[in-house]
């Protein structure tokens, strides 16, 4: 017995040494630190120490309780006659655990639970009347107000672990939930049911039962968050009123994906995606329908300055296979192949524009170009109806086969490709003439002439005054408007069935309107009635 005792008091101090280190660890695990989404009430440093002297232990350190004392002496007893005897710290630290610590735990219990068992409301008065000085406390409202402190900053644990969105509205959706019990009474006009009520219930709290009474979760998240609202992730934005560059990630995959070539074979880079063309807005729409616009947008306008500075070049060859390319050495490029799918080369003038929107880098590289053109002519002193980009958009040029639209002669069948002039109108007109069925898309030509017609104002604006700016937008146009008209007199005057589709097509009409509603917008308003009037003639 004499041995089993000293056993166990080997054991007891070995056990005592350790609940220092314990409560320390204890402390560190309820202690707010940085990462950590949940605040503990009562468990800091401060607020245990302030507890242990409010509820010191009355009890006599000689005087153990006796049936604490019967059940030390029986298990010592019992190891005592053990033959084969354990190992001495577990045995007794059994005994240490299960018996002595939690006959002391339960006399805590009993004197701090009256306080503690009361809610969580209640647990923070409690931690304010504990952790505030008396001076502090001197303040009527010291306490309310630190309750109100700590429920702020409790609901601050909430924010979704990202930066905050970009968009100037973005505002996250707040929500809390609590015991029942918090839910002030009707008519309660205390100092607590205000608390509850500006605190957690006007800013989204809500009773729940499966709430612990001791328990209050907070709960925010922003809706319908895209990536696109991220600054890493978004893409870039130039305008005149806001500038903002790319976002790391955007840039890295955009530069990714720079490299991928439509022949596989030229490719630099391997796609991120299960298709290597889904980088690609024409095969994959972009999950930033804005992103999206702006791309469309650029690779219609890449292809009309290609066709105003002549970047186009169309050869037969020894096959017989008709195909355009870019001129690879006025653009400054070691490859102008335009290619429209692995292998397909771009023949008619439609794929041209399906060729480009298969190759962003070719369309950065023609508008990088073209940007360079319009500063130095912007730079200089000359009036805009003088300069080269000017005469060039006028008489805009482009290879051209009768038989692209049906129009080739009895004498010859395949007559050669020339240049010709054509307005802004005819372009698009052309293109669909020269497609198939399946792929006509009066929708995306139409969007093609607002964008020939914005790049080309934007020219004018460079040289003009707002005051000015509409009135050399209406010469411009109505010379296109005149070109336009008389191309479509000649070709029906030919009386034949294939230029009588052409004349007669519905696109026709939809591009008056289209170009109507952009001159309304620019302040020209007789000439928009003037092709409203033309358009509503064709569709009678």
């Amino acid at each position: 017995m004499i041995e089993g005792l000293e056993q166990f008091y080997d054991a007891f101090e070995s056990q005592i040494d350790l609940l220092d280190e314990r409560q320390e660890a204890i402390e560190k695990r309820y202690t707010q630190a940085p990462g950590m989404t949940v605040r503990y009430v009562l468990a800091s440093h401060d607020a245990l120490e302030a507890l242990s002297k409010r509820y010191p232990y009355t009890g006599s350190l000689l005087n153990v309780d006796s049936d604490l004392s019967k059940r030390i002496v029986d298990k010592t007893f019992a190891y005592a006659k053990m033959n084969t005897k354990p190992n001495p710290s577990r045995y007794f630290g059994d005994l240490f655990e299960e018996q002595i610590l939690e006959h002391y735990q339960e006399l805590a219990n009993k004197k701090v639970n009256k306080d503690l068992d009361n809610g969580i409301l209640a647990a923070i008065e409690l931690e304010a009347d504990l952790l505030l000085s008396e001076e502090q406390k001197e303040s009527s409202m010291a306490v309310d107000q630190y309750v109100r402190d700590v429920i702020g900053s409790t609901r601050a644990l909430s924010t979704p672990f990202i930066e905050k969105p970009s968009e100037i509205n973005a505002s996250p959706i707040y929500a809390s939930a609590f015991h029942p019990s918090l839910l002030p009474a009707r008519g309660d006009e205390s100092y607590q049911a205000k608390l509850i009520q500006e605190e957690l219930i006007a800013k989204g709290g809500i009773g729940d039962d499966e709430i612990d009474k001791n328990t209050i979760m907070f709960y925010q998240s922003y809706y319908g968050l895209r990536a696109n609202s991220l600054s890493k992730f978004a893409p870039p934005r130039h305008s005149e009123t806001y500038q903002r560059n790319g976002g790391e990630y955007f840039n890295a995959y955009s530069e990714l994906v720079s490299g991928i070539h439509p022949n596989s074979r030229k490719s630099q880079e391997i796609s991120p995606h299960i298709d290597r063309r889904w980088h690609l807005a024409a095969k994959m729409p972009d999950l930033d329908e804005g992103n999206q616009v702006i791309e469309e947008y650029g690779i219609s306008a890449a292809f009309f300055w290609a066709l105003v500075f002549d970047y186009l070049k169309f050869n037969t060859e020894s096959s017989g296979q008709d195909v355009f390319d870019l001129e690879n050495i006025l653009l400054g490029i070691s490859d102008g192949t335009l290619l429209v799918d692995d292998q397909k080369r771009a023949s008619k003038l439609h794929e041209v524009l399906q060729a480009l929107s298969m190759q962003p880098s070719y369309v950065s590289t023609i508008r990088k170009k073209v940007q360079e053109q319009i500063d130095f002519a912007t730079d200089s002193s000359i009036p805009v109806e003088k300069t080269e980009i000017y005469r060039k958009m006028k008489n805009i040029q482009t290879w051209y086969k009768p038989e692209w639209i049906g129009l080739e002669t009895e004498e010859t069948v395949h007559p050669a490709a020339q240049k010709l002039d054509v307005s802004l109108f005819e372009i698009p007109l052309i293109m669909k003439a020269a497609m198939p069925a399946s792929e006509t898309n009066d929708e995306r030509l139409l969007k093609l002439l607002q964008v020939m017609l914005k790049e080309s104002a934007s020219y004018l604006a460079g040289f003009s005054s707002p005051e000015e700016l509409a009135g050399k937008i209406r010469t411009f146009i109505s010379d296109q408007y005149d070109k336009f008209t008389e191309s479509l007199k000649n070709i029906e005057e030919k009386n034949t069935d294939a230029g009588n589709k052409f004349v007669h097509d519905s696109l026709v009409a939809d591009e008056l309107d289209t170009a109507a509603i952009f001159l309304q917008e620019n302040g020209v308003y007789d000439l928009a009635a003037e092709m409203i009037k033309n358009a509503k003639d064709r569709k009678a």
